[in-house]
């Protein structure tokens, strides 16, 4: 899903739908503090927001589509920060302020929910927005060349989100510029492929 259809989305959604919205993902996240994702229940959630469970079923079917829902935003920003002024190509530095993202606010959100249980569904949604993304910029009709970017995405989201929750688990020991370039030598044949 690219960015402009997250936000047209956005527009059409009343404040008290995004209020609940939020109410819901705070809870879900301060519920992931102190137990394991697959343990949480709808009910719990609910409860902890302070909102009817019809409510959470008229904004998402399961707790995996909450978590989706707010990973496609947190990816839209941060693909944003990183694609900036990225046309000539994606420089170390792009790579360095998606890096710097991962640490930020919205950051620290993602490193609650960067854990085992959630981590595919991290890397599924990470990838249907890469491919939203080059689909967008990047068309191809050859449908050998779709498969083979497809699989070269697929790669590209698994590597980056291994590499980002190895290095949020142990503390960030790597200044991001350091990991930007590392990241960026690495991801060299993937990123011609696309």
């Amino acid at each position: 899903m690219s960015e402009k259809q997250l936000f047209k989305e956005e527009k059409h959604e009343s404040r008290q739908s995004k209020q609940s919205k939020r109410f819901l993902l705070t809870a879900l996240l301060q519920l992931l503090e102190t137990k394991p994702y697959r343990e949480i229940s709808i009910s719990e959630i609910t409860e902890r927001a302070g909102v009817a469970r019809q409510t959470f079923y008229r904004n998402f079917k399961t707790k995996d589509d909450l978590i989706t829902h707010h990973l496609e935003h947190i990816i839209a920003k941060f693909w944003e920060t990183v694609m900036l002024d990225a046309e000539a190509g994606i420089q170390p530095t792009q790579f360095a302020t998606g890096i710097r993202y991962w640490r930020g606010p919205d950051g620290a959100a993602i490193r609650k929910i960067t854990n085992p249980e959630i981590g595919a569904l991290i890397v599924r949604t990470f990838h249907r927005y890469l491919l939203g993304y080059f689909a967008e910029k990047r068309p191809l009709s050859d449908p050998v060349k779709v498969l083979e970017r497809r699989y070269a995405l697929k790669f590209l989201a698994g590597g980056l989100y291994i590499m980002l929750y190895d290095w949020a688990s142990h503390d960030m020991p790597l200044p991001a510029e350091e990991l930007a370039v590392f990241t960026h030598q690495i991801s060299r044949s993937v990123r011609e492929m696309l």
